[in-house]
């Protein structure tokens, strides 16, 4: 029989979202499978978190020339311990697995795992990781993304795998987060529709402002918070909250920790993306059984089935969006049913168990054709 790969995963990522708990929830079921793992990843709040939960972290440099120090410290601790498999889990990190392994002699082969859409670049550098020799399988997280980088890479299709993001294991009944209502100084009955997201662009924090504003024409006993840090829109949707004289009616209370535990104080979760790889906090709600209006930007689509598991609107359609959510807070029995639904997904597509068992085998198939 053949051991277990020897794995070695790559995060350059400094901040905690939802690719970072993704790695967190494979890091730990794997590590319930036997299977021997290290960890890399830059100083940060992530680093510090995952340090928290009792994970073994080697901290990379990050200082310039970090890509090629880091590279030849990655291609140096593979050869040292006998690392199998290095798996990049964001851009940066593939190109730090790809140098490891074809400039520094790590002898390893490089899963690469692809959670976001944006389009990818194409100088000499993206083509080359992308067509390297030691790439041997490349994980997207919905099929959405997998199209995306199979128009910009023409990578062969037999590299190409998805697997679903998974929804932590832990009893949201055991939660104990901050009372949203009472932070935000409205009553503890008050409609509260909300979003959990950073203040980016791409999620289109302008667009909840607008679907905010066409509700409160309708209702004004609904009041709405966006949980998340700032990514540059912050000072914009301010302005533009204040323009529409909402100050007290649409709420941005920043970044919070374990936000997800804040889902199930939310009558309706809207979600108003542009452009989304998957939109794994959509599964935080299902899992809650909060109903759920969302953007279809791409991976929600392959998440929400319309009127099935939720509400899908077209991007950049407020009054779509505002339809959706008077709809579930007017019609009871429709959204609960829908909840049910959506949350019985969640064990059958997108359990730990499920994301983890999918990328093992993808480790079993790469093990047996290098050895």
């Amino acid at each position: 029989m053949t051991a277990r790969p020897r794995i070695l995963h790559l995060s350059t990522a400094r901040s905690w979202r939802g690719g970072e708990n993704q790695l967190r929830i494979l890091y730990r079921e794997l590590e319930a499978r036997g299977f021997k793992q290290r960890l890399m990843m830059p100083a940060g709040p992530a680093l510090f978190r995952i340090k928290k939960e009792g994970v073994n972290v080697r901290q990379l440099t990050s200082k310039n020339p970090w890509l090629l120090i880091d590279a030849f410290r990655v291609g140096r601790i593979c050869k040292k311990e006998g690392i199998d498999i290095i798996h990049a889990h964001d851009a940066k990190a593939h190109s730090l697995g790809a140098l490891a392994a074809e400039i520094f002699g790590a002898g390893a082969g490089l899963v690469v795992h692809r959670r976001v859409d944006n389009p990818i670049r194409q100088n000499f550098l993206s083509r080359w990781k992308y067509h390297c020799k030691s790439v041997r399988a490349l994980i997207c997280v919905s099929d959405h993304i997998r199209k995306v980088v199979e128009k910009h890479t023409h990578i062969d299709p037999h590299k190409m795998h998805t697997v679903y993001s998974a929804v932590g294991s832990e009893d949201p009944k055991k939660e104990h987060p901050t009372d949203l209502r009472k932070q935000i100084g409205i009553n503890p009955k008050t409609i509260l529709v909300g979003n959990l997201s950073a203040l980016a662009e791409h999620k289109d924090p302008l667009n909840f402002i607008k679907t905010a504003s066409r509700i409160l024409e309708k209702r004004e006993d609904i009041r709405f918070v966006w949980v998340g840090g700032d990514d540059g829109m912050e000072d914009i949707c301010r302005e533009r909250i204040a323009e529409k004289k909402l100050q007290d009616k649409i709420h941005l209370i920043g970044f919070v920790e374990n936000a997800a535990a804040l889902i199930s104080q939310l009558d309706v979760f809207l979600f108003t993306s542009k452009t989304e790889g998957l939109g794994s906090v959509l599964l935080e709600a299902m899992r809650r059984k909060v109903p759920i209006v969302s953007t279809d930007a791409g991976g929600p689509s392959e998440i929400i089935s319309h009127r099935e598991t939720g509400w899908l609107a077209e991007v950049k359609n407020p009054g779509q969006l505002a339809e959706g959510v008077l709809f579930f807070l007017e019609n009871a029995d429709q959204a609960r049913e829908v909840t049910t639904r959506a949350n019985k997904q969640i064990e059958s597509r997108f359990s730990p168990s499920e994301m983890a068992r999918q990328v093992v085998e993808i480790y079993k198939k790469i093990h047996l054709k290098t050895n």
